[in-house]
């Protein structure tokens, strides 16, 4: 029997025997997600606070979930916990709004699964950092077999219930269109993607519908999917069924910027890019941004500038209040750091946002440069922003000329690597409270980068931070260890890679990065980059086969790279 995912109905929203028989939504063969990994994660609750859906933040003052989560009933009785991860709890960085207002995509019809997706607009903008939604040339990339994650608070049981109080999440991979017709007849749609194993085993179930399918990409989470419907959960050739986001881009856009109706929309939901469909584990908290002020604003923002050239971060200012405002005066008090782009310098009305481009260059005679940036707002509000920058400047030089050795940065604190184990370890007692340390360096996608990371026998209070391109991806607070491997698919290009060490109170533990692996794939030129293996050639312990070539293994010992850069204060 098919079914879609709703875990208890709101009291006022009626189901109709049409919709009755397209409800299945779940979370099955996954895992506790890590607080705070998800800021842009939301719970729907009804009247009665039970969470019935799930959703998620697509701008300061919209959500998005499913259709048939929300029809049918009415506004006044739904509420969005943004950022939510222990139903029972109050957890931190959440934020709990009314609904103001419900947009159904105008071609969904209840007596079907087809357009399965709707925006509810929150009562107040909300700071959080928002999921992008996928787009057409986005998916156009994604081929059979690319790995999502699903999660929700659904049921884990595919016999009984068992309804978690904390996220869960689940890795499953993509899976084309033409067979995911095959499994059910015919009735996915173009508007449709599919997820899940062909075994069964994973999946998403009851109390799921409407939360997010999300893929990674540059330390980047894209919304591919919208939890929808399914054929029970976690059986046999029977994949979750999502509302497929980049079909509906445009609708999107229009609805949540206000420059258009919403009557019409999509990106046609026809692209001919693959997504498989051409029918043949962070944490947003690091010690780069601590989001805690009003307008979205950071209380620091961290500057790294390699060999003296200049770098630049931009700050992105939310108007949360119920009036427009503007920014009369800007002012940064030491010359390194300038603002080079204004944004801002018009008004921004309620729920709008604008960007604030800043430069930092470092000085002649040091390494390190601070420096206060106020923001004057015309509704009286003085926000200061912290500026920390640092040079960083290599000590020795590696040959990278063959394309198959990258220079290791670490700080002045050492992170020493052990060969046997291709782990990287900093010993975190020889760190002073208030300070960082560093482990960085730079790959040339595309590829696969792996890694484990942990944080073992740490105060809470501090953290190991893992950055793609100067986003953090996710973050260790002390005491956790990462679940398995850490997976990120780099694009074409040159990427940094950091992992960030902050210290806030005593510590007699060690931060560990093991196992890094890179398995580079070909370019968009065709040509594959040296080391380059065939993935079908790779055994499922990750060590290679054929004539592609080894995979990587990039120890510091093994290369004789380590670097050394100044520790940040």
């Amino acid at each position: 029997m098919k079914k879609q995912i709703l875990a208890l109905a709101i009291s006022t929203i009626c189901i109709t025997s049409s919709q009755a028989q397209a409800f299945s939504t779940r979370i099955i063969g996954g895992q506790t997600a890590q607080p705070s990994a998800y800021p842009w994660v939301v719970s729907l609750r009804d009247s009665q606070n039970q969470q019935f859906c799930g959703a998620s933040l697509v701008a300061a003052n919209w959500v998005m979930t499913a259709a048939h989560c929300v029809e049918g009933g009415s506004n006044d009785n739904i509420s969005a916990v943004v950022g939510d991860f222990d139903l029972q709890a109050s957890d931190q960085g959440e934020q709990r709004q009314k609904i103001e207002r419900v947009v159904i995509y105008p071609k969904r019809s209840a007596d079907n699964n087809d357009y399965d997706i709707a925006l509810l607009k929150l009562s107040k903008p909300v700071g959080n950092s928002a999921v992008v939604a996928a787009t057409g040339s986005l998916m156009e990339g994604l081929s059979n077999g690319t790995p999502f994650t699903a999660m929700g608070w659904g049921n884990r049981s595919t016999t009984g219930e068992d309804f978690p109080n904390q996220l869960h999440q689940v890795r499953v991979p993509l899976i084309e269109r033409g067979q995911c017709n095959e499994y059910y007849e015919g009735d996915i749609t173009e508007n449709m993607i599919c997820a899940g194993l062909e075994q069964g085993g994973k999946d998403s179930c009851q109390g799921d519908s409407g939360g997010p399918l999300v893929y990674q990409k540059d330390g980047q989470w894209h919304q591919v999917g919208i939890v929808s419907w399914g054929e029970g959960c976690a059986q046999p050739r029977s994949p979750g069924v999502y509302a497929r986001v980049a079909s509906f881009s445009d609708w999107i856009t229009e609805v949540t910027t206000g420059n258009g109706s919403g009557t019409e929309g999509g990106d046609s939901g026809n692209d001919s890019g693959s997504d498989g469909n051409n029918d043949g584990d962070t944490d947003s908290e690091g010690p780069d941004t601590e989001v805690d002020q009003d307008f979205g604003l950071p209380e620091w923002l961290d500057f790294y500038a390699y060999d003296a050239q200049a770098v630049e971060e931009t700050l992105e200012f939310v108007n949360t209040t119920d009036a427009t405002v503007s920014i009369p005066d800007i002012s940064i008090d030491q010359a390194a750091f300038s603002l080079v782009e204004n944004g801002c310098s018009g008004t921004i009305p309620s729920g709008e946002s604008c960007d604030l481009q800043l430069q930092y260059t470092p000085s002649d005679i040091v390494d390190e440069d601070m420096a206060i940036m106020q923001l004057s707002v015309s509704n009286g509000a003085l926000i200061d922003v912290e500026l920390y920058g640092e040079n960083l400047t290599a000590v020795e030089e590696g040959d990278d000329s063959d394309g198959d050795l990258w220079d290791w940065f670490s700080s002045d604190a050492d992170w020493q690597a052990e060969e046997e184990k291709n782990a990287f370890v900093l010993n975190c007692w020889d760190i002073q409270e208030g300070e960082t340390s560093h482990l960085e360096t730079e790959f040339q996608g595309p590829g696969i980068l792996e890694f484990n990371f942990s944080l073992p026998e740490e105060s809470a209070a501090n953290r190991l931070v893992y950055l793609v391109d100067d986003k953090v991806v996710r973050t260790l607070k002390g005491g956790e260890k990462s679940n398995g491997k850490h997976r990120t698919e780099l694009s074409d290009g040159k990427h940094r890679i950091r992992w960030i060490y902050q210290k806030k109170s005593a510590s007699t533990g060690q931060a560990k990065v093991g196992n890094v692996t890179f398995l580079p794939r070909a370019s968009e030129s065709g040509q594959a980059n040296v080391g380059a293996t065939d993935p079908a050639a790779t055994s499922a312990n990750g060590g290679g086969a054929g004539a592609g070539g080894p995979l990587m293994l990039l120890s510091l010992l093994g290369m004789g790279l380590l670097r050394r850069l100044k520790r940040s204060h």
